[in-house]
């Protein structure tokens, strides 16, 4: 699962520094996040076992996505240094006042307690956290409906922007790996 996760978080900050779209913090971020925690908790088991086993996740998520959401559930936990139950100890979203303190050295599960709280602003994490579970939904690609939603929109956004892109010529311009080399016309 580390090195997966690691393949996965490598790929996404090429894809990232590759783009010509401007993404702006917190998307760079959600996108990376999810990129590590994507599997976090994954057990090898697939959905359909878990729900037809009525596996306490799969009822806790409602037979939807299960290893997805405990994936992100997880990976929000570690985020905001929440403790298995979901408590805060006052530090999620940068909120230290009325903290409970923790003795040095001792840790509530999370190797950043208020990382994210010093990263963005209250509002940021609501956008945070909504791109964060879009992204890692999207991995359930036993979802169809999830999965073609997907497929149109990427459609529909190659059909709206096709004239702004163009194939470079392909004796002038090549991928280190040889590949032809798709760019976007600005002007």
């Amino acid at each position: 699962n580390l090195m997966h996760a690691i393949h996965v978080f490598l790929n996404c900050h090429v894809l990232l520094h590759q783009s010509l779209v401007r993404w702006t913090p917190v998307e760079k971020f959600a996108l990376l996040f999810s990129a590590i925690i994507h599997d976090l908790g994954h057990e090898g088991v697939p959905n359909a076992q878990l729900v037809k086993e009525k596996h306490p996740l799969a009822l806790k998520y409602e037979n939807q996505s299960v290893a997805e959401n405990y994936s992100i559930d997880k990976g929000l936990q570690l985020l905001y240094g929440l403790d298995e139950e979901g408590g805060d100890n006052g530090k999620a979203h940068g909120d230290t006042e009325g903290a409970t303190t923790q003795e040095e050295g001792e840790s509530n599960g999370s190797p950043f307690p208020n990382f994210a709280g010093s990263l963005f602003t209250s509002k940021d994490h609501e956008g945070l956290e909504e791109l964060v579970k879009s992204i890692v939904l999207a991995t359930d690609i036993t979802n169809k409906e999830r999965v073609q939603s997907i497929y149109n929109d990427i459609s529909a956004a190659i059909a709206t922007h096709a004239n702004s892109f163009k194939k470079s010529d392909s004796s002038t311009k090549r991928g280190a790996d040889g590949s032809s080399v798709w760019s976007m016309d600005l002007d």
